[in-house]
């Protein structure tokens, strides 16, 4: 049997994933830093619906993942400092994941109201920077949630490897070409590893592979 929070966590973490995979299969991406300016700006003039539609469901989908991992957090057999960290990693990776989507909507009503392809290649920067920016917060929120809520060997050194990911990711903030640069394979391991721990640690939760022992109430 799962409980009441897990059920909740397990929810919003496949609700999250299913954010990010319409938001995959029906939007477009922001403007893309390797590619000739003038070129992406009317790209982008010519699929605004889309950036914001896109922009929509990335809310959508980072206010799931925070909340799977603070539900899951605050459930925790192992409360204390490992859960903590969940959930301020979280909330900071929200907070980034906000700002990264209202740049990119930015982006779109700059195309839509003629501001010319500065406005809107800069908001589709800032996109891209603080989306880059949140996924160290959150590789880290998901390693400490696998130091709080226990689930094997496999879940544990895979959210340490979308931690270290996340974090060898931050110097693709130096490179023009950000993720599209050198350290694009660490974006990677986030941007790929994410949702398959995600998915599997809801899955596992719903199975009731993931529940907490009984000792859960032992001294936090």
């Amino acid at each position: 049997m799962f409980t009441g929070l897990e059920r909740l966590a397990a929810a919003a973490g496949l609700a999250a994933i299913g954010f990010y995979v319409c938001l995959l299969a029906f939007t477009t991406d922001g403007p893309r830093p390797d590619e000739p300016v003038a070129a992406e700006a009317a790209r982008i003039a010519a699929n605004t619906d889309a950036i914001r539609a896109s922009a929509v469901l990335g809310v959508g989908g980072g206010l799931c993942l925070t909340a799977f991992v603070i539900l899951l957090a605050l459930g925790a057999p192992r409360r204390g400092v490992a859960a903590v960290i969940a959930i301020v990693g979280a909330t900071v990776f929200c907070a980034l994941d906000l700002v990264s989507e209202a740049a990119i909507t930015a982006s779109a009503q700059s195309a839509d109201t003629g501001l010319g392809a500065a406005a809107i290649m800069s908001f589709g920067h800032l996109h891209t920077a603080a989306l880059l920016l949140a996924f160290t917060p959150l590789g880290v929120a998901l390693a400490a949630l696998a130091n709080a809520w226990p689930r094997g060997r496999v879940a544990r050194w895979s959210a340490y490897l979308i931690a270290v990911g996340g974090v060898v990711a931050v110097p693709a903030l130096l490179s023009v070409k950000f993720d599209e640069g050198p350290f694009g394979p660490a974006v990677m391991v986030v941007f790929f590893g994410m949702p398959l721990w995600v998915v599997a640690t809801s899955v596992g939760l719903l199975r009731g592979h993931g529940s907490a022992p009984a000792v859960a109430s032992s001294p936090v």
